[in-house]
């Protein structure tokens, strides 16, 4: 199912990030004495490259390139962009060839990917030049030390391979920078050679410092979302809970049901807790189709991409469940339906309740419709066991 609405969330942090490259751009020619034109001339540069980050933020989502979610909603992203604007300004006060512009590139590309990273660290190199009025060398220098970067990503993410690039990076960032500078006038300063050393030498400890926390911080996403779309406060769950209070009591005990259930077959419980919970996203839509309403909602709130697919699935309507995770949801929500349409006094006795499980869990399966999720039979009889045995559905 294709993605028809736009994410709010997505939309603000793109409109963060413009705003950030509009800034940058105003505050480096302010600073440098530029008059109005050039400015402008400058905003209307960096305005075109980021239709062209944004043309790589939109393929590398669609694609799960980001963080292998195509739910992904920039957070991360825009932080660490915003931050390079920041670095990106300061880096304009330091001598020329000195700006540590490997680690723009390099931290980027670890939090999106390869060609987002280089977009970004080849657009601020110009920008930079632009404003300092480098040389062309200067630009060469900082674009091949950008290239450099992007590729150290991936050799980065071996931890064999850290400690011969920690001697590599400032060998390479004085070569580099050395050589350009002498071809643009044909003279050796030592000076740049202690400063592009120095240089070096702190893009090694921010990355000693800062890679693998950075990685883990963007790969996190998906946790930090879940917990955020479970808080009581959230807008769409805050929705649901005064739409209907009894929609509301429903979607809670799916919920938790499916995450205590969870451990029984190894699913994700903060996974099944979140699809539990929002498995009858659709219908606060008030109208039909409710499957396809409830993902389109998923999708515009940037619900990690493992919910929105079971939600894609919810009672095998358009897809067969396709996980353990899907398969258990779904069995929980038939469970809890069933039980709440049926009078107390029916199901009062153990073997009554019993009856009523064992045939609802059997008929659903005898359908198929588990079949295509990975669920083992052991599995199946395991949950079926929880209930029976375990947690009361009224």
């Amino acid at each position: 199912m294709e993605e028809k609405n736009f994410s709010a969330k997505r939309i603000e942090n793109i409109v963060l990030m413009l705003g950030m490259t509009v800034l940058l751009s105003v505050a480096l020619g302010l600073t440098l004495g530029f008059f109005v034109d050039q400015i402008i001339a400058d905003i209307i540069i960096s305005i075109l490259f980021f239709m062209l980050l944004v043309f790589c933020l939109i393929h590398g989502r669609v694609a799960a390139l980001i963080a292998d979610n195509p739910a992904v909603d920039y957070t991360v992203i825009r932080n660490i962009y915003c931050i390079f604007c920041f670095l990106v300004y300061g880096f304009s006060f330091l001598p020329e060839y000195t700006a540590p512009v490997i680690i723009l590139p390099l931290f980027l590309a670890a939090v999106s990917n390869i060609t987002i990273g280089m977009t970004a660290g080849i657009y601020f190199d110009i920008l930079l030049c632009l404003t300092v009025h480098a040389d062309f060398y200067e630009l060469c220098a900082y674009v091949f030390l950008s290239l450099f970067g992007c590729v150290l990503v991936g050799l980065l993410e071996e931890k064999k391979n850290r400690i011969a690039l920690i001697f590599i990076i400032p060998c390479m960032n004085m070569v580099i920078s050395v050589a350009f500078h002498f071809l643009a006038d044909y003279s050796f300063d030592v000076n740049l050679l202690i400063y592009t050393g120095i240089s070096g030498i702190l893009t090694d400890l921010l990355i000693v410092f800062l890679f693998d926390r950075i990685k883990q911080y963007a790969f996190s996403g998906k946790s930090r979302s879940l917990e955020e779309i479970m808080r009581e406060d959230y807008p769409l769950l805050a929705e649901i809970r005064s739409y209907s209070k009894t929609d509301y009591r429903h979607a809670k005990k799916v919920s938790e049901l499916c995450e205590r259930c969870a451990s029984l077959i190894s699913a994700d419980p903060a996974v099944v807790k979140a699809a539990g919970f929002y498995y009858r996203l659709g219908k606060i839509e008030g109208e039909k189709p409710y499957v396809e309403n409830g993902v389109l909602l998923a999708q515009s709130n940037c619900f990690p991409a493992e919910v929105i697919k079971i939600l894609s699935e919810y009672n095998g309507e358009l897809a067969l469940p396709s996980t353990q995770e899907s398969a258990l949801v779904h069995m929980v929500d038939t469970l809890v339906t069933k039980f709440e349409i049926l009078d107390k006094n029916t199901v009062s006795s153990t073997w009554n309740y019993e009856v009523i499980i064992y045939q609802t869990m059997n008929e659903k399966s005898a359908t198929g419709i588990y079949d295509k999720s990975g669920l083992t039979m052991n599995q199946f009889l395991k949950i079926r066991e929880f209930f029976v045995k375990g947690e009361k559905l009224f």
